[in-house]
């Protein structure tokens, strides 16, 4: 037996006959998931796989097509199609024994549809075509979002290009998903504003933030708020707060006569312990909030120091209970630190002998509390019910349950006030639910935001999600001008080309920033300064502005953020401003119009001849051309002034840039004459 090993297939054999094999060495030979692996289950337990932090449970997959939104049982799902579920079996366990990986839902997703689009066709997997694979891959993009088909589809095409590897297909697939990763380059429009809402959380939510960490009371109520308050002073994911050690997390120096705070951090996602430091104006609420976490959290420490030690956890004899006796607790002894009839309930439950022998038996005066309790299989049932795992609350950084910040005993949770002696990790769920609530099958469950009365700028009640706090604070980063290497660091990622898929700065902050380079752009006059190349340790650290003028007038696009989505089409481009009065550009600007008035005609006397070539250059050329004679007639009208700035608005028509009251803001042009590659720069 073994974790992972290759799989060969057979030459010469079929396909038939390889995925025969290949689900027999899955199935009989490995031990991913656990040697007693029940092959025939509706559902797995995915033991062993790396688990998402803060999510104690362990990975569940159900092998089936959920029939409800939020399927609660293996009921609630439609069964795989028999001739392929092997298969898919097969697959999981094999790719997890070469690569763990953190989720399977998007593996699992994806094997979903491809068995819709096999079954619907009457095929096996051996006998599977690209066009299947096809069909998959289009329910995918109708099922999700743009992100979410993109993964998915990635998985679709490994699945494909496993199938072509090993031989398992009747006839070769080549298949590639035509599901292209989304981009996040667009700064304008109706989609890019849905999406800052979606990420970003509003000013009044960030307010009703501080107001709920302000009142907050009960003990979830204030780890949870607390929790929030230290996620947005230290631009972190909320997975690696699990991580915190109670005691040792802080430091404190001081380096150039100015005091320095920060958190050592144990990132997730492969980044190395670090100290993250915190700014220096969220350095207060960040000592307070983990202050207020660590007090919080602190019984369940001493609870778990306890089991650790082997020491009882229950009371001992106390000299002034009448009925105390040798290896016995009474209910009233019981009664002083939970309800004893929801503690005897909960273990009797679960199997362990908490039958009361009565006070008589012992010589005791009979009473309706005169009722003792052998403390052996109480005790006995309080360790059985330890997290698994126990001592350990995280096995990637090894920290344990008597040092983590975020743990904590049941009497902290509403559901079992009475439960003292469990101990757990608190989930990510479980402070996410805390503060926005939820609405399931047996009702809804008020949030503090909620609990508070305390509602958004549209009069709905408050809803903040931790990871919109860590867009939030890129985007405050992006709009004070942070470089992009100290934002990735502070945020703890590795790659800083990731820092754009969290910033949300809108277009008018965008323009604001031009309009700060050197002095205001579009009131001073623009110099020419030629500069030669810099290092990039002088790009990072110099804040250099990145606008420079093109052969039609001046891009606003920072090439330090990300290269031009609009290579050499300036003209199609919203960051892209034409300025009138300026001659050599408007040179330029008519020899284009002239070219592509000859070109535009000439292609489509082409198509008028019944040549299909022009078509598809036709419907872009067009739409070109009929901008350049929108612009040019701007520049030769008489009502607008020279030194007016000509930009695509959002209807992708040109008009007179209108970002400030006055729409006609003019700026003085430069000396004209040849302009081979200059840049912008300070007078």
């Amino acid at each position: 037996m073994a974790d992972a090993v290759l799989f060969q297939p057979g030459k010469g054999l079929r396909a038939e006959a390889n995925l025969a094999a290949f689900i027999r060495y899955a199935r009989e030979d490995l031990t991913v998931f656990g040697a007693d692996l029940d092959w025939g289950s509706p559902k797995w337990e995915l033991r062993g796989v790396a688990r998402v932090s803060g999510r104690p449970e362990t990975p569940r997959v159900a092998w089936g097509h959920p029939l409800k939104k939020s399927p609660k049982s293996i009921d609630d799902y439609a069964p795989l199609d028999g001739r392929n579920v092997d298969f898919f079996k097969a697959y999981l366990r094999y790719r997890y024994g070469l690569a763990p990986q953190m989720n399977p839902l998007q593996m699992l997703a994806a094997m979903r549809h491809l068995d819709k689009a096999l079954a619907t066709a009457g095929k096996s997997v051996a006998d599977s075509e690209s066009d299947d694979f096809t069909v998959a891959a289009a329910a995918c993009r109708s099922a999700y979002s743009r992100e979410s088909a993109y993964r998915v589809g990635v998985q679709l095409q490994a699945i494909a290009r496993f199938l072509d590897d090993h031989e398992l297909v009747a006839h070769p697939l080549a298949w590639t998903c035509h599901i292209r990763r989304p981009t996040h380059f667009h700064r304008l429009g109706e989609e890019r504003d849905r999406r800052r809402d979606r990420k970003l959380p509003s000013q009044r939510a960030i307010a009703a933030l501080g107001e709920a960490y302000r009142r907050a009371r009960d003990p979830m109520d204030v780890i949870a708020a607390s929790a929030y308050a230290l996620l947005l002073a230290t631009h972190s994911r909320i997975s690696e707060l699990h991580r915190l050690d109670a005691y040792e997390c802080e430091v404190e120096t001081v380096e150039n006569g100015e005091r320095r705070y920060g958190l050592r951090w144990y990132p997730s996602k492969g980044g190395e312990p670090e100290t993250r430091w915190v700014p220096t104006a969220l350095v207060p609420l960040a000592s307070e909030a983990l202050q207020r976490l660590r007090q919080t959290t602190e019984p369940a420490r001493v609870l778990a120091r306890s089991y650790v030690a082997g020491e009882p956890i229950l009371p001992q004899d106390d000299p002034h209970d009448r009925f105390a006796r040798e290896g016995y607790i009474s209910k009233e002894t019981l009664g002083t630190v939970s309800n004893p009839q929801a503690v005897l309930s909960a273990l009797h439950r679960n199997g362990f002998d908490v039958r009361a022998e009565y006070a008589r038996d012992l010589g005791v005066p009979v009473s309706t509390a005169a009722r003792l309790y052998l403390r052996a299989p109480i005790e006995e049932g309080f360790r059985s019910e330890l997290p698994k795992g126990f001592p350990l609350a995280d096995a990637k950084s090894r920290l344990r349950y008597d040092r983590a910040l975020l743990v904590r005993t049941a009497s902290m949770s509403l559901r079992s006030s009475s439960m003292f002696w469990r101990l757990a990790r608190i989930p990510s769920d479980e402070l996410d639910l805390t503060m926005n609530g939820r609405d399931s099958r047996t009702g809804r469950t008020a949030g503090l935001f909620e609990r508070l009365a305390l509602v958004d700028e549209d009069g709905e009640t408050v809803r903040i999600t931790p990871h919109q706090l860590r867009h939030y604070m890129t985007t405050l980063a992006n709009e004070g001008n942070l470089s992009q290497l100290d934002i990735a660091k502070w945020a703890g990622r590795r790659d800083a080309r990731h820092n754009r898929y969290y910033d949300h700065e809108t277009a008018a902050s965008l323009v604001a920033k031009a309009r700060a380079v050197g002095e205001d752009m579009f009131d001073s006059a623009i110099t020419v300064t030629p500069r030669g190349p810099v290092t990039a340790k002088q790009l990072i650290e110099g804040h250099l502005p990145a606008v420079h003028l093109t052969k039609y007038g001046a891009c606003l696009h920072d090439f330090a953020m990300s290269p031009c989505p609009f290579y050499r089409d300036c003209l199609n481009c919203v960051e892209h401003a034409c300025v009138k009065g300026d001659e050599r550009a408007e040179r330029a600007l008519r020899a284009r119009l002239a070219i592509m008035e000859k070109t535009v005609a000439s292609a489509e006397g082409a198509a008028a001849a019944g040549d299909p070539g022009p078509e598809i250059w036709l419907s872009r050329k067009t739409l070109e051309l009929a901008r350049l004679r929108e612009l040019v007639a701007l520049i030769d009208s008489d009502t607008i002034p020279a030194g007016a700035i000509l930009r695509l608005n959002e209807e992708a028509r040109y008009a007179i840039d209108c970002g400030d009251a006055d729409a006609h803001r003019r700026i003085a042009l430069p000396n004209h004459g040849p302009d081979p590659a200059p840049r912008i720069g300070s007078p």
